[in-house]
C-alpha cells in the first residue's frame, strides 16, 4: 500500500515540475520579447531623424494598404 501511494505522490510532485517547468519557460519568454522591444527601440532611436522618418511612414503605408485589402491581388 505504501509503493502505491509513493507512486500517486511521485506522479503529482512530476505534474506539479512539469507545470512549474512550462510557467517558467512561458515567463522567461515574454521577459525575452520585452528585452527585444526595448533593444529595438533603443536601435531605432538611434538612427537619424530622416531616416526614422521614411521608416515609419513606410510601415504606415503597409499597414493602412493591409488594412484596405491591397496588397497585390494579382
Amino acid at each position: 500500500m505504501t509503493k502505491i501511494l509513493s507512486y500517486i505522490v511521485g506522479f503529482f510532485s512530476f505534474l506539479g515540475d512539469l507545470f512549474k517547468g512550462i510557467g517558467l519557460i512561458v515567463v522567461k519568454f515574454f521577459q525575452i520579447l520585452l528585452k527585444c522591444g526595448e533593444f529595438l527601440i533603443s536601435v531605432i532611436g538611434s538612427l537619424p531623424t530622416v531616416i526614422t522618418v521614411v521608416v515609419i511612414g513606410i510601415v504606415i503605408i503597409c499597414v493602412v494598404y493591409k488594412v484596405l485589402g491591397r496588397e497585390g491581388q494579382g
